[in-house]
């Protein structure tokens, strides 16, 4: 960049960073000048790595205490992500977007979590007239520069998410709207059950509504890596194990049936009454039934009292009459 501009404002400075909105006076262009000042957030940023990623970026480099990084402002005919992905795309359309942020998490998963994080921000991803996705590079960081986790599969989780559903996931509330092959690829971004970028790519590739839209056509696409359920780390192949295979599946069901929780409550709900209702007419019936006995051996018994008793009464007045005679 050359030195011939000036400083229109500052949109963002603290101890880590200043970011100014510039004009170019020989050109009128307007561009940002990010210069980051805190070896803390400089140690995070491997700039060779980041000029690799489809962006906005103009230039960039260091020297010895800082780095500077020069963008272009991204208007028209750029869509940002959040437009795009609510303007009524095709299921076709969906795939592909979803296909390009996967290839876009992979290309960064290298990074460092922080700038994994501010790369993956749904206000950071633009789309440009070929579809593609541009990110937005000039980023910013705040006071907290280190971060507990990493969060590349949740933000992935929720950008695939709001591809299909347009909106995103709030307290792991998941849209009924998405087809249940992406709802399980949603679940098992968000509990991490991937170990890289790619083998999300290749679950989505083999569901049956991808196959269904392509046919088998793009089964090549398939990392080699991820093919056939198995995962290389450091030159050794492991396959997933049934075992696993089943636990991925027990928390998908999880999730799949969050959204019937209330009905099968109810369910059950009337099922326990319906229960009790027989336990209590049994009750009754046994009630009735040992009530009903009761009488009739009282009653047969009185009866059988009663006619003893006449019994006695008549011998004992044949013996007086015998004696007076």
């Amino acid at each position: 960049m050359n030195n011939n501009y000036k400083i229109i404002r500052t949109i963002f400075e603290n101890v880590f960073q200043r970011v100014l909105e510039c004009k170019d006076n020989d050109t009128d262009e307007i561009f940002y000048s990010n210069v980051i000042t805190s070896q803390d957030v400089i140690n995070l940023i491997n700039l060779e790595e980041l000029k690799k990623v489809e962006s906005n970026i103009l230039e960039c480099y260091n020297t010895e205490d800082r780095i500077y990084i020069f963008t272009k402002p991204l208007k028209a005919p750029f869509k940002g992500f959040r437009e795009y992905s609510e303007d009524n795309l095709t299921l076709k359309q969906q795939f592909n977007l979803s296909k390009k942020i996967i290839a876009l998490s992979s290309s960064i998963f290298n990074m460092t979590d922080v700038v994994q994080q501010k790369i993956l921000d749904l206000n950071r991803l633009y789309i440009d007239e070929s579809g593609s996705v541009v990110v937005d590079c000039n980023l910013i960081f705040e006071e907290e520069y280190d971060i507990a986790d990493n969060e590349t599969f949740k933000r992935l989780g929720n950008m695939i998410h709001y591809v299909f559903a347009g909106t995103e996931i709030v307290d792991y509330n998941i849209s009924d709207s998405i087809p249940p092959d992406i709802l399980k690829i949603i679940v098992r971004c968000l509990t991490r059950e991937y170990m890289f970028p790619n083998d999300v790519l290749a679950e989505l590739i083999k569901s049956p509504i991808y196959t269904m839209i392509y046919g088998d056509a793009d089964v090549d696409v398939v990392p080699n890596d991820v093919k056939n359920d198995k995962i290389i780390v450091s030159g050794n192949v492991e396959e997933d194990s049934i075992e696993n295979h089943e636990s991925n599946n027990s928390v998908y069901d999880i999730y799949l049936n969050e959204n019937n929780k209330d009905n099968e409550n109810s369910h059950n709900e009337k099922k326990e009454k319906s229960k009790v209702a027989a336990f209590f007419n049994k009750d009754i019936k046994r009630a009735v039934v040992s009530i009903f006995i009761i009488v009739i051996v009282l009653l047969l018994g009185n009866f059988l009292i009663e006619n003893f008793t006449k019994g006695e009464e008549v011998s004992s007045d044949d013996i007086n009459e015998n004696q007076q005679e």
